[in-house]
């Protein structure tokens, strides 16, 4: 008995590595851990009701520029004009895994159909209104400055 406890942990040890450690490495390599921390930050806030108020309408939350890791994940960021129902510009994100990610372009600062903006000069907004959110973008011409 005392020789197949090895035999077991070392078996243990293994099935951890394959079914739960490689799994997560290949999420998150693939991007489905992006916004992620926002949905736990989310729930944080839920279940600690620190936010007592909840805007009525549309409201910019938050501004941020993009993250390293997500500027890795991206191969280009393009312009397209949205078909019905849709309406307006929208940066169509070619990540490359393959995915494709849309979202609203919120100002088009000299962007037009077909142009490509680079990754360094977008900022994402997030917008809420009660519990609802969504996001859009705003490019950057490159002599504009953020703080």
């Amino acid at each position: 008995m005392d020789e197949d406890a090895p035999n077991i942990v070392v078996t243990l040890i293994i099935n951890g590595i394959i079914f739960v450690v490689i799994p997560l490495i290949m999420a998150y390599r693939r991007g489905y851990f992006i916004n992620f921390g926002e949905r736990l930050e989310w729930l944080k806030n839920i279940l600690n009701r620190k936010s007592v108020y909840l805007p009525e309408e549309w409201t910019i939350t938050k501004v941020r520029p993009l993250s390293a890791f997500e500027k890795y994940q991206i191969q280009k960021i393009a312009v397209q004009f949205g078909s019905y129902p849709r309406e307006g510009y929208w940066a169509v994100i070619f990540l490359k895994s393959g995915k494709k990610l849309e979202y609203k372009l919120g100002e088009n600062k000299g962007y037009w159909i077909d142009d490509i903006i680079h990754k360094d000069n977008i900022l994402l907004r997030k917008w809420q209104k009660g519990t609802q959110y969504k996001y859009d973008i705003i490019p950057i011409i490159e002599h504009e400055q953020f703080s």
